[in-house]
């Protein structure tokens, strides 16, 4: 399956993890306030190079947006590995930009656009809502190989009869994920398939299409239950529920799922993302760490107005975590890298020696004693395991060695002292046996196990 927005190697997620900002506060434009209904959409699209503005101090919220731009704007979000494709059929594109022809070549070969005919594309038209839908929904389906089917039902929009038989089914789908909403017309809700569609609300719908593939690619989906209606610009988002002018995501006849603001604070030394910039609670979450050259990933914090979450290890730099019923804060801290690979190497020397004796004692009948055994079993299972973990690839290191076996060394030393005298003598015994003096105490101090305490 095609990367999702370039993300994730197992949801490996990197130049494309596209984070919200905490507020549209700092955004440079004079025409966007934090009132504003799309000012979140903006920060959106604007903090991860999506859109620029019109001038260094400009967004121009109700200008409208070419049919270039919204390929472009796609290219960028999706960015792919590679930047060749073959050449279309369009003879009306020759004088874009190199960036735009690129777009519009990478949108014709995934099937995301066709063109206006076979020959023209059209590129600074202004598009249309029904042709944003089908591109939008395009992109989900044909790139990032989303099954959007469950979304697609019966049109209630006013005017659905309005609707170019080619748009009717994506117009649909956009909708029931929010992506979309139609507009008061009296009494009714249209869709006004034709309008242009402005660059707030594009910015509005390329946010909402981000987290409805996120909370889809993770394996869960975007509740709704109507189309076709609108509350003029009530959106849920962050947990709380703000008023704007239509066009914005939210809609009286679709239920929305509540989500939370997931801020990732800045770090020194290295950068951390999150596979998701808000989600509902319940939500899988996924961080990836990625520390500057000569430093290695020291540690991860999640936080919530309760204080910490509780994270799982997926990876040497990579965690996860269950999204609460709250805006949470990531944070991240590096430190410089000391792995030793010569000291690694020498200590997994020394366990494998270890494991070969230890099989030749057991085998002689010398450690008969259930609990001594239990002891040693232990002792050199968790020593085993990190051998596993070092052939694996894993940087062994007694910081690593106390995260990932912290328990069973606890449990080690646990056991061991319950041990009587002569059951200690066994056990000392056995592990002298099994390396030379100075290697034991390497590995035990490895480990973070005092070795004079067992010897």
């Amino acid at each position: 399956m095609r990367k999702f927005f370039s993300l994730l190697a197992g949801l490996a997620l990197s130049a494309a993890l596209l984070i919200l900002p905490a507020s549209a506060a700092e955004l440079p434009f004079s025409d966007v306030t934090a009132d504003d209904w799309y000012s979140d959409s903006v920060a959106y699209v604007y903090e991860n190079g999506l859109f620029l503005g019109t001038s260094e101090t400009s967004f121009s919220p109700d200008a409208t947006l070419s049919r270039a731009m919204l390929v472009t704007v796609l290219y960028r979000q999706a960015a792919p590995d590679t930047q060749t494709f073959d050449e279309t059929p369009f003879t009306d594109t020759d004088a874009l930009s190199e960036e735009f022809q690129t777009a519009i070549r990478w949108a014709y070969a995934n099937n995301i656009v066709s063109g206006t005919s076979e020959t023209t594309f059209n590129p600074d038209d202004a598009i249309t809502r029904e042709q944003l839908c089908t591109i939008i929904v395009n992109y989900m389906r044909e790139y990032l190989e989303l099954d959007l089917d469950a979304y697609l039902t019966e049109l209630t929009f006013a005017d659905r009869e309005s609707i170019s038989d080619w748009a009717a089914d994506a117009v649909c789908i956009a909708a029931n994920l929010g992506i979309v909403n139609g507009r008061a017309d009296g009494d009714a809700y249209v869709f006004d398939p034709t309008a242009s569609a402005t660059r707030a609300e594009a910015a509005k719908v390329i946010s909402v299409e981000y987290e409805a593939a996120s909370a889809i690619q993770a394996g869960g989906t975007v509740e709704t239950t109507g189309t076709g209606t609108s509350t003029g610009g009530t959106s849920t988002s962050g947990g709380t529920s703000s008023s704007g002018s239509s066009g914005s995501s939210g809609s009286s006849g679709t239920t929305t799922t509540t989500t939370y603001q997931i801020t990732v604070d800045s770090s020194e030394n290295g950068s951390i993302a999150s596979s998701h910039s808000s989600a509902a609670s319940g939500t899988t979450i996924t961080l990836t760490a990625t520390p500057d050259d000569g430093y290695v990933l020291d540690s991860v914090s999640v936080t919530d107005s309760d204080g910490a979450v509780s994270l799982t290890k997926a990876d040497e730099n990579q965690y996860t975590f269950t999204m609460p019923a709250d805006a949470v804060t990531v944070s991240a801290a590096f430190a410089v890298d000391d792995y030793d690979a010569d000291e690694a190497a020498a200590i997994a020397g020394y366990i494998e020696t270890m494991l070969d004796n230890y099989e030749t004692y057991i085998s002689l009948g010398n450690l008969t004693d259930d609990d001594v055994k239990a002891c040693a079993d232990l002792l050199l299972g968790t020593m085993e395991s990190a051998l596993d973990d070092y052939n694996n690839g894993a940087r062994l290191t007694r910081s690593y060695v106390t995260e990932t076996y912290g328990s069973e060394i606890s449990e080690f030393k646990s056991l061991y002292s319950a041990l009587d005298s002569d059951q200690k003598t066994a056990f000392q015994i056995c592990v002298l046996y099994l390396e030379t003096l100075r290697h034991l105490e390497a590995i035990c101090d490895f480990f973070g196990v005092d070795y004079s305490s067992i010897s």
